[in-house]
Formats: C-alpha cells, structure tokens, sequence
C-alpha cells in the first residue's frame, strides 16, 4: 500500500528519536547537540512544507531526514569565512579579504591563539606597559620616522589623527583631495565625525600654496594632504608638494598631516609597475604625520598604521579614542610580521603574497596558466574552448586606479552556458572559485592565482562539467 502524504506526516520521527539516530555523528563531528536538534527541528518544518505543497513524494521522505540533517548542521557549523579562490585578477580585491596574507604571518598568528601572550606586559619589570611597542620601532626603521603605532584600519587613523590635532579646530585641505573611496568613506564625513572644522582651499583642479597660507589663523589645527587614492585630476590642474607644505607648517607652527592612503613601502616603478607614493618618501618630505592602510600594497591584515615625529605620535596615543579603536593580539602580530618581510626589499618581493604577485614576471604567469589550460582541455565538454590569451587587470583596493597590470588569463567561451552561469557554478563550489566575466568569456586570471591554487580550479571546473554531462 502505497503511503500518503497524512501517513507520513504521522510518520515524522520527533527531534530526540533524530538525535539518537545521529548520536554517532554528534560525538564524531564534536557538533553542539542544540545545533543539531535546531537543524532538526528546521528540516522537519521544510519536509512538512513540502510534502503538503505536493514538492516531495511521501515514500522519499523517511531517507531525506538524516542526510538532510546532517547537512544543515555542517553548513551552520560551518565557518562564515571559508577559503576562496581569487581568480579575477584584483589583487586587492575588497569582498574577497583584501591582500592575502603571507605564510610567515600565519605562523606568528598561530604563535599568538596558542594560550597566553605578550601584548602589553614586560617581562623584565613585571608590570604592564603599552601594546604599542609590538610595532614601534619597526615602523620607524622602515620608514625612517621617529615613531608609529597602528590601529584598526586607515578610516579609523584618519579620525584618531583629525580628533587629536583638529577637534573644535581648523583642518585646512584642499577641494580637489575632498575624497570619497569605498563603502561612501568620505573625507567631509570623516571631518566632521572627529570634530574638526573642515576649511576648504582651492579648488578642485588648482589649489596653490597660497591658498594653504592664506588659511592658517589662531584657530588653525592642521595642513591636510589626502593622496587620491582612485581618481586622478589632469589636465590644467596642479597642486603645491607635501615638501611645501611642510615648510608652511614649520614656519607657521602647525602640523602637517599626510593622509597616504593605501600606502607602500616599496617603489613599485622598479618593478615595471607605476610609481605609489612611497611613506618614506611623505616621511622624508617633512609630514609631522603620515597615515596609511595596513591591508593593502603592505600586504598585511586589515589595519590602520600611523607614524610620524615622536611627541605628535605621543599626543595621539593619549587620544581617549585610541582604546576604542586599538588593536588587538592577532592584528598586532599578522601586522609585526608583515612589516618584518619589508627588513629587505627583495625579501619581500619573494615572500610577501601580495608584493610577490603584484611583481611575478609575465613568462611565470604564462607558464602556470599553460600547466592549467593543459590539464583542463580534457576535462571541458565538446561546446567549450579554452584559449591562453594576454590581458590586462588592476591592483584593486583604490591603489594604482588607472594603471592596468599586465597578466596572462585562460578564456573559456562555452556555446551551451553563459560565461555568468559557468562564473555562478564555479563560485558555489568548495572552495569557491571567483573569476570575472568578460567579452562573452568567462576568465581565469593567473595574476592572482598561486600554483598551490591551480588543482582547487581544477577540481570545481571537473565537478561543474561532469554536472552538465
């Protein structure tokens, strides 16, 4: 006798006669029992949703439970920042973490989950001292300022320095640097948010030392620069350099701050690329304070790093914002180590995840998109291509805006899918594999794909096919 759907709806095993059923698994996937009796719970409601929606064949019901049981715990057991695959070619590409992080900086990360750690305690006095030290100095030999500190990320520097110097006072900045970046981060909101009276100079294509001077009053608090991290202004423009300004800041007695964006240590034009205003060079121009991200051309984990002459770093670390937007254990070692890879620039070339594959060479992008175009062709349908091909791409992130980064890429044209859909597939897989549609194409970048990456795409590009076949 056939069952009906009233029969198994009686049938249902209640949650605690599932829970038995899956005490095994429990104990062997360390799941919460709560998580699971919720899953439990979920799966049942659905079942019944669609056994009467007429969706789901009442003699299917009873083997759907425990698979789908299980399955619904594992995903919300599951960790919301799994792995990705970056094969769109943005480096610094925002919704995929930004700059991935170098192995020697996993190893110090780890250092630090393991039990306790030195954050702000000194073993030589017994007592506790600032956290700041962790960076300190190393940022100062790296960029030549006289000290530094770091906090949560470059938005947040901006603000603790505005509060410090400008709070119920005048920072003077130029029209033309009133800059708006990603997530509607506005240099206008930032302004106002710290207190600081925004007074504008110039204008958006010409502003001139003058009208810096001009400005500076009793009630001035700061000369600001903003580098124009995603825009460029050409054409019949020009502004006064952060060295003349730093000399009207010095002749006036006000501080100069050089808001640097997303930063470099290194001079990217020796490496073929353009040419990222360096924060030695801001430093050595004479900025009483230069903020930059931490998560960007650095390479190193979300953070805001700030340095710059000792006693106006000092007056920052006495901001009462300062806690709220301190750093904590794990940042501050991700970001030790990252800065450590810089002690030798070709050091860092080879080592730094985010250095090395902004500089690899065009003929060892092309090598690895070969070894993957060879070992693909076999497994693609008979309506797919797959061609090697030069592209170019951008770093991502606000840096480099309008510098294309050459690279090789692998086009796959499929007659029978979409390159959006083929594009869709691959990101459901595990790991997920980003890429990028373009002309009709769906495309798989080397510039941002290591050779340790090559067998996860492979893998998603052998499940996505075999499902059309």
């Amino acid at each position: 006798m056939e069952p009906t759907i009233q029969s198994t709806l009686r049938a249902l095993p209640s949650v605690d006669a599932i829970l038995q059923l899956l005490d095994q698994y429990i104990e062997t996937e360390g799941i919460p029992r709560t998580l699971v009796a919720d899953s439990a719970r979920e799966v049942l409601a659905q079942l019944r949703a669609e056994l009467l929606a007429g969706e789901l064949a009442p003699e299917c019901v009873l083997d759907e439970i425990e698979t789908r049981v299980k399955r619904h715990a594992q995903r919300r057991w599951a960790c919301s920042l799994p792995r990705a695959i970056n094969a769109t070619g943005i480096l610094l590409h925002t919704g995929l973490g930004r700059a991935p992080l170098s192995p020697m900086v996993k190893d110090f990360v780890m250092e630090s989950l393991e039990g306790y750690s030195l954050l702000a305690f000194s073993t030589k006095t017994g007592q506790r001292r600032e956290r700041h030290f962790h960076t300190d100095e190393l940022l100062a030999q790296l960029t030549g300022a006289e000290a530094g500190l770091i906090v949560n990320n470059n938005a947040a520097a901006t603000l603790l320095v505005l509060s410090t110097f400008s709070k119920d006072k005048e920072a003077v900045v130029s029209r033309g640097e009133l800059v708006e970046i990603g997530g509607s981060f506005r240099m206008p909101d930032v302004m106002f948010q710290s207190g600081a009276i925004m007074h504008e100079v110039g204008t958006t294509n010409k502003t001139h030392l003058r009208d810096y001077e001009e400005a500076i009053n009793e009630n001035t608090g700061l000369l600001v620069k903003v580098h124009k991290s995603n825009y460029k202004v050409v054409g019949f423009s020009s502004e006064p350099s952060l060295e003349e300004m730093a000399a009207l800041g010095k002749r006036y007695d006000v501080p100069v701050y050089h808001d640097l964006g997303s930063g470099a240590l290194i001079d990217f034009s020796r490496y073929g690329l353009f040419h990222e205003p360096t924060v030695q060079e801001s430093v050595a121009a004479g900025a009483h304070v230069v903020t930059f991200s931490g998560d960007k051309l650095i390479g190193g984990p979300q953070s805001g790093l700030i340095v710059g002459q000792r006693d106006y770093i000092d007056r920052i670390k006495k901001n009462p914002l300062m806690r709220a937007i301190r750093c904590g254990k794990l940042t501050y070692a991700a970001v030790e180590a990252t800065l450590k890879l810089f002690l030798d620039e070709q050091y860092a070339v080879q080592h730094n995840t985010t250095v090395r594959r902004l500089t690899e060479p065009m003929d060892v992008l092309k090598k690895r998109a070969q070894s993957l175009l060879k070992k693909a062709k076999p497994l693609a349908p008979a309506s797919a291509t797959l061609a090697l091909a030069e592209d170019i791409t951008f770093v991502g992130g606000g840096s480099m805006p309008e510098e294309p980064v050459p690279t090789f890429v692998v086009k796959i044209q499929d007659t029978q899918e979409a390159p959006e859909d083929l594009a869709l597939r691959l990101r459901q897989c595990s790991p997920s594999v980003f890429t990028r549609v373009q002309d009709a194409c769906t495309i798989i970048d080397f510039r941002t794909l290591g050779q340790n990456e090559i067998p996860f795409v492979l893998q998603a590009l052998r499940c996505v096919w075999e499902a059309t076949t």
